[in-house]
């Protein structure tokens, strides 16, 4: 808003200089005035049109059963500047947290906030989330919001005096990481008893990644160390499991089987399994590609891999430049079976026989160009071998 009103002070002085001047000669040229007149107009009606909207942008969706839960851009009302502007209305976008029925097809917005809300993820009854105290640039800190479907009922279970990240949810358990830069710890919250713990505050490890919890498991890398470390919540006993030849980041769990992301150092990946029964790693994918977020569920393991819609725009943006793999433990077959919609996908997830993914749009379908132009939810089913755009139904 200050920015907007220095720009609206200027262009006032603009207008006003310029019509200065053209007193001074509209005895000669009657024309000018008007012209000038038409073109402070249009210069002021510029400044003070609306805000054009932010492209949808709907991101990071989660799935438990028939519900999905994403991130999109919203408008919020500003009471507070509606109020010392008079009747001005006043509006906002801010990202907020959406729900979608499969079963009904129904869309619901859970927040309101003027606070940026992300990275939801649901299971059961509850959805948590982040909130950005203060926006997403600058000095940005985070707290952890947890709403009961049920009853509606809405409380904050970590606060903003540290950074948070990295959510996941199990049954009645949310673990996450927390602290800041230098320093992450694993957190580990009971619904029930509403009690937090700090699972790793006695280890002197600076770097983790992707805490899981299932069921009474809570796993967590550490790259460093190559570690995958799995913490039982009943017996407090940890079991340290090494990833040779690769440093491990995202990983996933189903049951006794963890998948895992494993960097190689050039830039690529590979896929692995660990078994936590035998303690056995495997390795899932082939020839090293970029790979990430591995995701299980059931038999199926997904993970975006690098697909080449166009080399060379690939090689200047590989984030750009990944689509879903879809693997069969009991068969072994590998596909991408969404290739065909021609765009990035990413931040995927998956539960029984459907997935969901970010969908980005590109300004030019044609050259794949690289400029994303917003992103959309979109739905996958195994069985039907069939995808649509669940976020495109609240345009």
């Amino acid at each position: 808003m200050k920015r907007r009103g220095f720009v609206t002070l200027i262009a006032m002085l603009f207008c006003a200089a310029l019509v200065g001047t053209i007193l001074l000669v509209v005895s000669i040229i009657n024309a000018i005035p008007d012209a000038v007149g038409d073109a402070c107009g249009q210069i002021m009606e510029e400044i003070f049109k609306p805000l054009e909207e932010e492209p949808p942008s709907a991101e990071n969706p989660s799935i438990y059963e028939n519900l999905v839960v994403w991130s999109d851009y919203a408008k919020v009302d500003d009471e507070d500047e509606k109020n010392n502007k008079g009747d001005e209305e006043t509006e906002e976008l801010a990202r907020n947290i959406f729900l979608y029925d499969i079963n009904t097809g129904k869309i619901t917005q859970l927040t309101f906030s003027k606070n940026d809300q992300d990275y939801p993820k649901i299971y059961g009854d509850y959805v948590v989330w982040l909130e950005y105290v203060g926006g997403y640039e600058g000095d940005v800190s985070s707290q952890v919001h947890l709403l009961n479907l049920k009853t509606n009922q809405e409380s904050i279970i970590a606060r903003e005096d540290l950074d948070n990240k990295a959510l996941s949810i199990f049954g009645n358990r949310v673990s996450w990481l927390r602290g800041d830069t230098n320093y992450w710890d694993v957190m580990l919250y009971n619904i029930e008893n509403d009690m937090t713990l700090n699972i790793t505050e006695q280890d002197e490890v600076a770097l983790r990644t992707s805490p899981v919890v299932y069921e009474n498991i809570l796993c967590w890398s550490e790259p460093v160390n190559q570690y995958i470390i799995c913490y039982n919540i009943d017996t407090s006993e940890k079991s340290v499991y090494t990833l040779e030849g690769a440093r491990p980041y995202d990983i996933d769990i189903y049951e006794d089987l963890v998948v895992i992301e494993g960097r190689l150092g050039d830039g690529n990946s590979n896929i692995y399994l660990l078994d936590t029964d035998s303690g056995t790693i495997q390795q899932l994918a082939g020839t090293p590609l970029a790979r990430e977020n591995p995701k299980i569920h059931g038999d199926i393991v997904i993970w975006g891999e690098e697909y080449n819609l166009d080399p060379e725009s690939c090689a200047e943006n590989p984030e750009y430049c990944f689509n879903i793999l879809l693997l069969n433990l009991k068969t072994g077959e590998a596909r991408f079976p969404m290739a065909n919609t021609q765009a990035p996908q990413l931040n995927h997830d998956i539960w029984g026989e459907h997935i969901v993914w970010e969908n980005y749009k590109e300004e030019d379908s044609d050259n794949n160009s690289s400029q994303s132009c917003g992103s959309d939810i979109y739905l996958y089913s195994i069985s039907k071998d069939e995808y649509e755009c669940v976020s495109c139904k609240e345009d």
